[in-house]
């Protein structure tokens, strides 16, 4: 009796032991599914994507993201690449209800059997579960929690859904998620040209993106495709001729790392859009947005290639090491589109990735005499003509403590008396300083800052010279004016922002300004055509189109500059220390930077550039180069020249004359301190 009773006692005791395991064990379940997320949020997701900034032709410039994912619709992948993922991943994906149970079983006795972690079990269900729900850690709470949302997608959404979020949520290296992104990563095409071989190496990728990566281990990436290839054809999928012909396709090749100098754009749209108000860095960086830029890809290109064999000149000349980059100076370009004031190339310094300052637009440097066209500008408002004739002779000056300051031409060279349009061209200082004496610092102020200068212009004879600091934006904008027929353009490198659905969220709206007479603009580009036929740009006469353009060099070579234009684009380079300090003998506008624009400017000459638009009002007159009077049988020297009707020289020139009697030597002005 007590035996019978001891037995049954231990039956109650092991089925209370177990029930209250059990119930321990229901209740730390129930606890750690309590907190499921809500699967219908699929039905709202939105995975993070890319925002691009496109050309003005539609090429991509730059991408912004924290997940590099372009999402592309299930119908758009082709099922060749669904195959090889489902071989690669989840074979029953279309079988199963979100857990494998046999190909659990298997792994779990391949497991056991081989004594580590051999095989995996998880589902493309459970997978998409932990990359969209829950943390990467491996505890066996997660575990469950993978299992129960698993179950429940699959009860809420049809396969075909389940495996389009996968696809363009699945990470797959080098900061792609998402089939397309990767296919057009490392292949540059669209996941729906990808062959077979290229659809079965991405398909390897999910195991271990950087493990398996062509650009990392070619050889492993090689091996994982191959016999995902292998698989394909044991299920039927590929032919023995096609899995033969895809194991020989070549892999990928590194295409290296993002282009350098086009990140300094990439930086500006991203300051000028992380700020405003509409959209916010937020945004910026969450994806769906294209941003329509003013930039052209092709002439990007073209101003990355000069600003660099620029510098690489540089470093010939002055033999330096390409080890020693601390040695070689910084170079800045930015060209627009004159009528509109478009940014069409931008190279902000030789290397993004050394300094991200962004020389082309925030350098405040002096422009020497590329500044000389403002006083040129002002002095032709007061009635000069490219003919009047100016005086290029020492000059020297003494101020209040008796020190004096004499301004001196380049190579102190001086040639008397001499039309306007020669003393632009041959950039002759002593005459720039008589011409701000007699039109006034007050009229040069009033000019530069009508041309769109915003930096002050100092009260002093050596503004002529171009002593007061610009940035180039400045100087793009006062050559752009003249280009445009005296409107004044307003600068600008966005054209609209507009979301995934097309609706435009951002646009700019830039109004030019009519702030200088046609035909004073039409002159100012005449005579800076000069400056290339005959002065100091003459390095650029050989470019197959029409230009003008100034040189800048400022004391002791520590600024060397080039502003030009065709009919349709103003490009500045500029080159220098950003310490300030010489860049050597004999680097002058003409040889630093103007090389660099003329390297550039060689590529814009295609672009639809034409010859300068004559406006009502200017006749094209012959005249003596050197002398400036009306063309006679005698000159041989003879140029066209633009006047204003009524102004052009009436006194025909003789060669064997010396003196130019009763030729103007300009209007009388009263001088202003």
């Amino acid at each position: 009796m007590q035996a019978r009773f001891g037995a049954f006692a231990l039956k109650v005791l092991t089925v209370s032991f177990f029930a209250a395991t059990l119930g321990i064990a229901t209740g730390i379940l129930a606890m750690t599914l309590s907190d499921l997320p809500q699967v219908e949020n699929l039905e709202t997701y939105e995975p993070k994507s890319v925002t691009t900034i496109l050309d003005i032709h539609g090429n991509v410039v730059h991408e912004f993201y924290r997940e590099k994912r372009i999402p592309v619709p299930l119908e758009k992948i082709p099922v060749l690449v669904r195959k090889a993922f489902l071989v690669a991943e989840d074979w029953r994906f279309y079988d199963h209800f979100g857990i494998d149970l046999i190909g659990l079983f298997r792994a779990t006795i391949k497991n056991l059997i081989e004594q580590r972690y051999a095989e995996g079990a998880s589902t493309i269900t459970q997978q998409l579960a932990k990359n969209l729900f829950l943390s990467p850690e491996k505890t066996l709470g997660r575990k469950f929690k993978e299992a129960a949302l698993s179950i429940q997608i699959e009860r809420r959404y049809s396969k075909n859904e389940i495996l389009s979020l996968y696809l363009n949520q699945i990470y797959l290296g080098q900061g792609c998620y998402g089939v397309e992104t990767a296919s057009q990563t490392y292949f540059g095409k669209s996941v729906n040209k990808l062959s077979l071989a290229e659809a079965a190496m991405l398909a390897g990728l999910p195991k271990g993106p950087n493990l398996f990566s062509p650009f990392h281990d070619p050889e492993k990436a090689r091996i994982r495709r191959d016999t995902i290839l292998q698989q394909m054809f044991e299920r039927n999928i590929l032919t023995k001729q096609e899995w033969d012909q895809a194991k020989e396709e070549p892999l990928p090749q590194n295409p290296g790392t993002e282009d350098r100098i086009q990140s300094y754009f990439a930086a500006y749209v991203s300051d000028l859009l992380g700020k405003d108000s509409q959209i916010g860095e937020d945004q910026l960086y969450k994806g769906y947005l294209a941003i329509q830029s003013t930039l052209d890809l092709k002439l990007q290109r073209a101003a990355e290639l000069a600003v660099e064999r620029g510098i690489e000149n540089y470093a010939k000349r002055h033999k330096i090491s390409p080890k020693d980059k601390e040695k070689l100076p910084q170079a800045a370009l930015l060209a627009i589109h004159a009528q509109t004031g478009e940014i069409r190339a931008l190279v902000g310094g030789r290397s993004f990735q050394e300094s991200q300052f962004n020389r082309a637009l925030f350098a405040i440097r002096q422009p020497g005499s590329a500044f000389k066209p403002v006083l040129y500008a002002a002095t032709l408002e007061r009635g000069y003509t490219q003919s009047t004739l100016v005086e290029d002779t020492p000059i020297s000056f003494t101020n209040v403590v008796s020190q004096e300051w004499n301004p001196e031409n380049y190579e102190n060279e001086y040639d008397g008396w001499i039309p306007l349009r020669v003393a632009l061209e041959k950039s002759k200082n002593v005459v720039a300083i008589r011409l701000l004496q007699t039109i006034g610092i007050s009229s040069l102020q009033s000019m530069a800052l009508r041309l769109g200068t915003t930096s002050p212009i100092a009260a002093n004879l050596s503004s002529a010279l171009g002593s007061s600091s610009l940035t180039l934006p400045e100087l793009v904008r006062i050559y752009a004016t003249f280009v445009n027929g005296g409107m004044r353009p307003e600068l600008h490198g966005i054209r609209s922002v507009r979301s995934n659905s097309g609706m435009e969220l951002w646009h700019s709206s830039p109004i030019n300004q009519a702030i200088l007479d046609p035909q004073i603009a039409f002159l100012m580009t005449d005579l800076l055509s000069g400056v290339i036929r005959f002065g100091t740009g003459s390095f650029a006469n050989d470019l197959p189109c029409t230009v003008g353009g100034k040189t800048g060099t400022t004391d002791n070579n520590i600024d060397s500059l080039f502003v030009g234009f065709t009919s349709n684009i103003v490009a500045a380079v500029w080159m220098g220390f950003d310490e300030r300090k010489s860049l050597g003998p004999q680097e002058t506008g003409a040889k630093a930077s103007g090389p660099i624009w003329k390297d550039f400017m060689s590529e814009s000459c295609n672009e639809n550039s034409s010859e300068f638009i004559r406006p009502s009002g200017i006749v094209m007159v012959e005249v003596d180069h050197s002398s400036g009077l009306k063309a006679g049988q005698f000159c041989t020297d003879i140029i066209s020249e633009a006047f204003i009707e009524g102004t052009a020289p009436t006194e025909t020139c003789h060669e064997e004359e010396e003196e130019f009697e009763g030729h103007t030597t300009g209007p009388e002005f009263t001088k202003e301190d």
